[in-house]
């Protein structure tokens, strides 16, 4: 049986960390897997190998270290999965401290150009240098949205050819349906809101627009932990709204707060994907997402199974209408379950299979 290394490193548990964790199992019953990550403790899985340090492009030394333990483990390898920009950039360099270089497959789950602009502007050339490295150096690219691939290919000219897009997937059999009811008043529409509380999501955005239908019968859950929560929770507090928002922390199982949900909030300055959107219109949520680049849109297909906003304005008549229009909401709830059909795990898994045969037929090495 092949090896096949999955390299991904990771602080958080977010929508990329879900992903990889679902896949791990589906991979195996093809490929001897191992995990190589920096926290155990964020994994469900047992890691092969785990490399010290952090999980973010830090100092160069630490980098280089952490190269040359990962060496040892990609020599093993017939072939390796990077997942996400920092592992990647790890990988492809390691890789090249290895003879014979196994194919380095990176998954790529968030746009660049976007975040060089915004949250990442202070290092913007660094960014795109290590971005440029990824492409030119990585044998396979996977991107979950056209939006993404578009981008690299016209951005950062990578041939069409070795730029593959697979959406990402949910495995709707195994969902445990399980509901919690215990911390939503009565008589009020769930609005749920999911992700890490940081600069790159945007969940201030929220602030003016629920101050202005505050009268209006609804209640938020928070479900994060994030260098924004102290300040988050002061405003909210200023505002008037402490008593209408239920903090509820990092979930590992986001489910049975989206299975007992109305109304899923998304707000983001940009999004390869969006995985916990299409979690949430799993479970039966009304979705509306801010327009970002790039998941929102392709998910949505442009307004068609969710609320695409961009303005104040717009946000405000989504919710006004899903909270005060019970058929609307129904209908949407139900549009969106139906969409979420479409992006089964098991697609996703046989993409993913498909590029990894497709990259040894290239290299005319027997499976």
């Amino acid at each position: 049986m092949k090896k096949l290394l999955v390299v991904h490193l990771a602080d958080s548990y977010g929508g990329a960390e879900r992903l990889t964790e679902s896949l791990l199992p589906l991979l195996s019953k093809n490929w001897s897997v191992n995990l190589v990550s920096n926290n155990p403790k964020i994994w469900n899985s047992p890691l092969s190998l785990v490399l010290p340090g952090h999980a973010f492009f830090p100092s160069w030394p630490e980098i280089i270290k952490q190269a040359l333990i990962l060496r040892k483990a990609i020599y093993k390898a017939d072939l390796v999965l990077a997942v996400m920009h920092y592992s990647a950039f790890l990988t492809v360099l390691s890789s090249r401290l290895v003879y014979p270089k196994p194919p380095v497959i990176a998954s790529l789950h968030g746009p660049i150009i976007p975040a060089l602009y915004t949250v990442l502007k202070k290092r913007r050339r660094f960014f795109w240098t290590v971005a440029k490295f990824i492409c030119l150096l990585s044998d396979q690219i996977i991107v979950p949205s056209f939006g993404l691939k578009q981008e690299l290919v016209t951005a950062f000219g990578v041939p069409g050819s070795k730029c593959h897009c697979v959406p990402n997937g949910v495995e709707l059999k195994n969902i445990h349906r399980k509901k919690l009811s215990s911390f939503w008043p009565r008589s009020k529409r769930r609005l749920v809101w999911v992700g890490r509380l940081a600069e790159e999501k945007t969940p201030q955005k929220l602030l003016p627009i629920l101050k202005e239908i505050e009268n209006l019968p609804w209640h938020l859950a928070i479900l994060g932990e994030g260098p924004l929560k102290k300040g988050l929770k002061q405003n909210f507090s200023k505002l008037g709204l402490s008593n209408k928002i239920s903090w509820q922390g990092f979930q590992k199982n986001i489910y049975p707060y989206l299975f007992s949900a109305d109304i899923f909030l998304h707000t983001c300055l940009f999004e390869g994907f969006g995985l916990a959107i299409l979690e949430a219109m799993a479970s039966g949520c009304a979705i509306v997402a801010e327009d970002c680049p790039y998941g929102p849109q392709e998910l949505l297909d442009h307004g068609k199974f969710g609320f695409l906003v961009k303005t104040k304005k717009d946000w405000l008549w989504s919710l006004r209408t899903l909270i005060n229009q019970k058929e609307t909401l129904i209908e949407y709830k139900k549009i969106a379950q139906r969409r979420a059909r479409d992006f089964p795990l098991s697609r996703t898994l046989q993409s993913y299979l498909k590029i990894f045969n497709l990259q040894f037929q290239e290299q005319n090495i027997p499976l």
